[in-house]
């Protein structure tokens, strides 16, 4: 409906103010017509009818009171979200809330990427695709993206694989090699203990045997290597780093909520601000008005005075003969009695037209 709409921006009235001559406008609306545009004009009434113009259609703010009324009526207005995907309807005064959380509204990524993403989004987007959504690897300490990040995990794992095993290896051989107690080739299998000289007599005959028992060991390693291969193969990394990159988007997310609440503590300052302004005007005002209302007691009592002037002169005689009426005389003896009244004065009158002016006691 038209008494809903800002006779400025033609949109739905937010803070709705009605001027002198009867339009409505946006507070915001008003205040940049008045700041913009020196003895302002109500745009509507030079539309209806520019014969009608008068100082009531001067702008300013302080000639214009807020609408209680109808802001009330417009908070209660049957709305619905415009963003595609969107199915959320009702109320307008809950509207504004929706539109912070709307999870199909497009929003700049805050990494600084450029892309506008749906809210829904927003994690996959910074797990994913964000080119400025970087982790620091705590092995290499290089600053890699969401993809990259996880390459660069499962090369550090196979590394470990080809490397560790091979020293553990060498390990039991150098082991293997250096026991001093028995045969060399105990680790292997072979029982065989004695002195220097016999474990060497013992070495000589049974090359055979010892080779038997190496390869049979060897057989094993290969078969356990294997296993670990398959089993490093198999290793999937991504739950723990699917967790890391989940938490360091909700950290993103939290820095953008952050923002957002900063932005909101500065809207709510700039409305104190403006609250402050209005109480300003308002005691202002209300001094106006106090001036006024004592010019208003002078007037009357100005007024008070003449009529009693008049009074006088209508009752006034001028040809020497006055009749003066005394009313409430009882009352007035009375308090002649009591010494609270003791005299009475008769209206002023003259002798003569030119005469002398007197009055009876």
């Amino acid at each position: 409906e038209q008494k809903y709409l800002c006779s400025n921006c033609n949109n739905i009235l937010r803070k709705a103010l009605q001027t002198l001559c009867g339009h409505r406008y946006c507070s915001a609306c008003l205040s940049w017509i008045v700041r913009n545009n020196k003895n302002a004009i109500c745009q509507k009434c030079k539309e209806e009818d520019p014969s009608t113009i008068s100082e009531e259609s001067l702008l300013a703010e302080e000639r214009a009171f807020g609408d209680a009324a109808i802001n009330k009526e417009i908070s209660e207005l049957r709305v619905h979200c415009v963003t595609l995907g969107c199915s959320w309807s009702g109320i307008l005064r809950n509207f504004e809330e929706h539109q912070s959380l709307c999870e199909y509204a497009l929003i700049p990524c805050h990494t600084g990427c450029g892309h506008m993403v749906m809210r829904k989004k927003l994690a996959d987007h910074l797990e994913k695709g964000c080119v400025n959504n970087v982790t620091t690897c705590q092995k290499c300490q290089q600053s890699l993206s969401s993809s990259e990040y996880q390459i660069n995990r499962i090369i550090h794992f196979n590394w470990y694989v080809i490397i560790f095993f091979p020293l553990c290896f060498q390990q039991n051989r150098s082991a293997l090699l250096t026991n001093k107690d028995g045969c060399r080739f105990s680790e292997v299998g072979c029982s065989f203990r004695g002195d220097k000289e016999t474990l060497k007599e013992h070495e000589k005959t049974s090359v055979g045997a010892h080779m038997l028992l190496l390869l049979q060991h060897v057989k094993q390693l290969r078969v356990s290597l294997c296993a670990a291969a398959e089993a490093a193969d198999s290793f999937n990394p991504e739950p723990e780093l699917n967790l890391e990159n989940k938490l360091h988007v909700f950290e993103n997310i939290v820095a953008v909520l952050n923002k957002e609440v900063e932005t909101s503590n500065l809207e709510i300052i700039a409305f104190q601000r403006q609250s402050e302004l209005n109480q300003n005007i308002i005691r202002g005002l209300e001094l106006k008005i106090a001036e006024l209302h004592r010019c208003l007691t002078q007037k009357d009592a100005g007024l008070s005075s003449l009529h009693k002037s008049l009074v006088s002169s209508e009752q006034a005689s001028y040809d020497g003969v006055f009749l003066w009426k005394i009313t409430d005389v009882g009352r007035k003896l009375q308090d002649s009695v009591t010494g609270r009244t003791v005299s009475l004065y008769s209206p002023a009158f003259y002798t003569a037209k030119y005469g002398y002016k007197v009055c009876l006691r």
